[in-house]
C-alpha cells in the first residue's frame, strides 16, 4: 500500500520547558503494521499530560525524538484495517503509554494510530471540537460512568468545571443524572456561564473572595451554637458558603440587615408560600426586621396585579406603605382579626392567598378562614417562647394548627411553621433584588460597638422599625469595661428598621 514517506512533525529529545526543547523535524514514515492506520491530522488536542511528561520524564521512559500530544482528528490516508478506508473523517488517540515506547504523537502532518483507537468522526463537530474529545472524554467517562457508576436522579460536583476534563464531565453527567437529578460544578467567574449553558444547574466562583472583597453574609445559628463563632465582634470566620459579594447600592449597615431577615422572608412567601403573580399577601408585623423585607420581596413577586397589606402601629404606617404595601393597618386601632374580616372578607373576593404572621398571634389563625382564602397558606415563624409554660402551649398550638382536622374544630386552612434555611442562592437574589431597586434593607437605628448594650435594649423593645445594627469596632477600640459607655450614638431613641452594629 502506498503511504507518503515523510512526516513533518514537532519532536523533542531531551526533557525541559516546550519552549526550550521543541523543534521542527523531518521524520520517517513506516511501513504500517495489520492495526495501524495512517491519518493526516486536521486538528490535534493539547492535554496537560504532555507538557509535564515533556520536562520531567527521563529519556529512558521516552523513545526519542518523541512527537507530542495524544488527541487527534483528521482523514484516513491508508489503512491496513478493513475498518477504515482512504478519505474517512476520523478521531482518535495515542495512548501516552504507546507514544512514548513508538516515539508516535499527533503534533504533526500524519499520525500512526493503531485502528482500536479511531473511530469515525460525527458530522455534527468540527476537526477542532473532534480533537477535544477523545482523552478528555474517556476520562470523564471513567470517573463517572466506570467508577461513579452514575445514575438517573443523582446528584454530581465536578471541581474544575471549565476544564478539558471537565467540560465533558459536565455535559455526560447532565446526560445520565436526567431530569430527577442535579449537577453543579467551581469554575472562575469569567466562566460561570459556559459552565451553566453546558447544563450546570449550578457553578460556583471558586475564586469567590479575595482580601479587600465587600461581603454581606450569616453564621447560622446550629453553626454558631457548634464553634461559638458570631458576628457582634472585630472579625468573624464565617463559611464561604454563607457569604455573597455586597451590592453597591447598600451601605454596611443596610447590607447587615438583609441576611437572615431576607432569607426568612423568602422562605415564607417563595419556598413555602409560592407567591405569584397576582397574590394577595397580608405580612403581620409589616415594620419589624423580617416585616420590612417581607412588604418588599411579596411587592415584588406579585406584579402589578397583585395586592400587598401588612399591620404595624400607627407611627410606622407611612413606612410600610413605602416599601410598596397597599394598605396599612394599625393593630392597635382594634382587634385585628376583626378589621381583617370586616375589610377583606373572603366571602367577597377579597381575601389573601398568602398569610405571613412574623409576630406570632395565635388568634390570627384561628380566625383566618374569614379572610385567608380557601387554598391560601398561613406562614407563622414565631410564638412565645420566654418561659416553660408560654413554649408548651406554643408547641401544642403549632401541633393542632397544623394536623387537628376541621371536624374536631381545627381550622379549615393550611398552616406552615418555618424555620430559615441559609443559602447562598437566596443571598445572591436578595442581594439582586437590591441592586435592581427592588428592596431597600431598613436600618432603626445604628450603635457604637461599645454601646452594644443599648442596642439589645431597643431590639427587645419590641418597637424597633426594621433592623437594629452595631457597628464594628474601630482599630483603636479598648473598651475600658465590658459595661456599655452612658452616651449613645443611636441615630434613633425608637427602632425603625434593623439595628446595625458595625
Amino acid at each position: 500500500m502506498e503511504i507518503p514517506t515523510e512526516n513533518k512533525a514537532w519532536t523533542y529529545s531531551k526533557h525541559g520547558q516546550p519552549a526550550d526543547v521543541l523543534s521542527m523535524s523531518d521524520l520517517p514514515i513506516p511501513s504500517l503494521s495489520p492495526s495501524q492506520v495512517l491519518v493526516e491530522i486536521k486538528a490535534a488536542g493539547f492535554n496537560p499530560v504532555s507538557y509535564k511528561a515533556m520536562k520531567t520524564f527521563p529519556s529512558f521512559m521516552v523513545k526519542k525524538p518523541c512527537v507530542p500530544e495524544n488527541d487527534l482528528s483528521g482523514v484516513v490516508v491508508a489503512s491496513a484495517s478493513t475498518e477504515f478506508a482512504k478519505g474517512d473523517e476520523v478521531l482518535g488517540i495515542i495512548p501516552a503509554e504507546l507514544q512514548f515506547k513508538t516515539g508516535f504523537g499527533t503534533l504533526g502532518k500524519y499520525a500512526i494510530v493503531e485502528h482500536a483507537h479511531l473511530v469515525k468522526k460525527p458530522s455534527s463537530v468540527s476537526w477542532e471540537q473532534a480533537a477535544c474529545l477523545p482523552l478528555a472524554g474517556m476520562t470523564a467517562w471513567d470517573a463517572l460512568v466506570e467508577t461513579g457508576h452514575i445514575k438517573e436522579g443523582d446528584r454530581v460536583f465536578i471541581n474544575g468545571g471549565s476544564g478539558g476534563v471537565g467540560v465533558m464531565a459536565v455535559q455526560i453527567a447532565k446526560a445520565m443524572v436526567g431530569e430527577g437529578g442535579y449537577v453543579a460544578a467551581s469554575c472562575s467567574a469569567a466562566n460561570i456561564e459556559l459552565v451553566r449553558s453546558l447544563g450546570a444547574h449550578d457553578a460556583l466562583d471558586y475564586k469567590e473572595f479575595a482580601k479587600g472583597d465587600e461581603v454581606l453574609g450569616i453564621i447560622p445559628a446550629e453553626l454558631q451554637f457548634k464553634t461559638g463563632f458570631g458576628t457582634l465582634g472585630k472579625y468573624a470566620i464565617v463559611e464561604h458558603a454563607h457569604l455573597v459579594k455586597k451590592p453597591s447600592s447598600v451601605s454596611w449597615e443596610q447590607a447587615a440587615c438583609l441576611p437572615l431577615a431576607g432569607m426568612t422572608a423568602w422562605d415564607a412567601l417563595v419556598e413555602t408560600g409560592h407567591i405569584k403573580e397576582g397574590d394577595r399577601v397580608f405580612i403581620n408585623g409589616g415594620s419589624g426586621g423580617v416585616g420590612v423585607m417581607a412588604v418588599q420581596i411579596a411587592k415584588a413577586m406579585v406584579g402589578e396585579g397583585g395586592y400587598v397589606a401588612a399591620s404595624c402601629s400607627a407611627a410606622n404606617i407611612e413606612l410600610v406603605r413605602s416599601l410598596g404595601a397597599h394598605d396599612a393597618l394599625d393593630y392597635k386601632e382594634s382587634d385585628l382579626s376583626t378589621q381583617l374580616a370586616t375589610k377583606y372578607p373572603v366571602a367577597e373576593g377579597k381575601g389573601f392567598d398568602i398569610f405571613f404572621d412574623t409576630v406570632g398571634v395565635q388568634q390570627l389563625f384561628d380566625k383566618c378562614a374569614s379572610y385567608l382564602n380557601q387554598n391560601g397558606t398561613f406562614v407563622s415563624i414565631s410564638g412565645d417562647l420566654g418561659t416553660a409554660g408560654e413554649i408548651a402551649k406554643t408547641g401544642k398550638d403549632l401541633f393542632m394548627n397544623k394536623f387537628l382536622p376541621t371536624v374536631l374544630g381545627g381550622v379549615p386552612r393550611k398552616f406552615s411553621f418555618i424555620l430559615m434555611k441559609t443559602s447562598k442562592d437566596k443571598l445572591l437574589k436578595l442581594a439582586t433584588l437590591c441592586d435592581e431597586g427592588k428592596l431597600r434593607p431598613v436600618v432603626d437605628s445604628t450603635h457604637d460597638f461599645n454601646n452594644v448594650l443599648e442596642a439589645y435594649s431597643v431590639m427587645m423593645s419590641g418597637r424597633a422599625k426594621g433592623k437594629v445594627i452595631v457597628k464594628g469596632p474601630s482599630s483603636d477600640f479598648y473598651p475600658s469595661s465590658s459595661s456599655p459607655s452612658s452616651s449613645s450614638s443611636s441615630e434613633s431613641s425608637s427602632s425603625s428598621g434593623a439595628r446595625i452594629i458595625h
